[in-house]
């Protein structure tokens, strides 16, 4: 028995060897068709634990872009999401530093004029799909996320995030700053409007709000599409506008703002309204379906 254990040991540690020398991880990790460590991540799940991609992510420190990005935006997740109370001064510090590396990686990503598309997408999508889960802990993740990637760091470490305006400059500021924001904008005003079915956060509504009404698309069947979903929200969740708007029911720290946004988009929707399928903007389509369920709000907000 003892001989066998050796042996199998002995083997174990040449096989260990063969492996590092061909570097059959790092080979596995830029592995594409089939792209084995999105395979693993999707299959794991969202709300599993996943150790090894801290190890993952650590061992490629010096070549993120072998790793897919959704790998990374895991990753970035859950560490800013851990506990590094019992982390000593030394290891706190490491962890801040690949956190940073990592950070700036990703907005290098979505901010070069040189990034491919669809590393770009997929990087957004990450997070922007997260928005509708029915999971309440799974939204602010991935609302924590679109923060640290879309806000600069030099801002983000200049003046920390806090709930009011700021908090909002992602959406409103930073993400149409974005080279690629034109090519993702469709994907982006889709997730956003499913999330505005989802989502139970007025301020967070009501930030999205603004963010399709700031920026309506031009063409009509986009325009069509976002008035759908627009409609839905206000027939199926009659007590969201209250909780949006100025009001007695207002429970949103930013419905000055919204409200601010529909009543001018509102103003122009009536008074278009006999020529708005040729109206050049087309924006005012939107307010006009907004309109037929907040009209009467906007009007007794002050």
């Amino acid at each position: 028995m003892l001989i066998d254990d050796i042996r199998i040991s002995g083997e174990r540690t040449k096989r260990s060897c063969y492996l590092q020398v061909c570097k059959i991880g790092h080979l596995l990790c830029r592995s594409r068709n089939p792209d084995f460590l999105l395979d693993i991540l999707n299959r794991q799940g969202t709300n599993q634990a996943m150790p090894w991609l801290a190890d993952l992510v650590e061992s490629s420190e010096g070549s993120l872009s072998i790793l897919p990005v959704q790998c990374l935006c895991e990753f970035l997740l859950n560490s800013s999401s851990s506990n590094t109370s019992g982390l000593n001064e030394a290891e706190g510090e490491t962890k801040r530093r690949k956190e940073k590396q990592l950070l700036l990686h990703l907005q290098n990503l979505l901010q070069s004029l040189e990034s491919d598309k669809r590393a770009c997408y997929e990087t957004l999508d990450y997070f922007l799909r997260r928005l509708s889960s029915q999971q309440t802990q799974q939204r602010l993740q991935a609302l924590k996320g679109l923060r640290m990637v879309l806000t600069p760091l030099d801002h983000q470490q200049q003046q920390p995030m806090e709930v009011g305006s700021e908090e909002d400059q992602w959406l409103l500021r930073y993400l149409p700053l974005l080279p690629c924001f034109t090519d993702l904008y469709p994907h982006v005003s889709a997730s956003l409007r499913h999330a505005c079915q989802v989502e139970n956060d007025p301020d967070t509504v009501g930030l999205y709000v603004q963010f399709l009404v700031r920026f309506a698309p031009q063409g009509l069947s986009d325009l069509a599409d976002l008035c759908l979903d627009m409609s839905s929200v206000i027939v199926e969740r009659s007590t969201i506008l209250p909780a949006i708007l100025p009001g007695p029911q207002c429970r949103a720290r930013n419905a000055i703002d919204t409200h601010r946004y529909a009543h001018y988009e509102s103003i122009h929707a009536v008074c278009d309204a006999k020529s708005i399928l040729s109206f050049s903007g087309l924006s005012s389509l939107c307010s006009t379906i907004i309109c037929a369920g907040c009209w009467s709000l906007v009007q007794r907000a002050p």
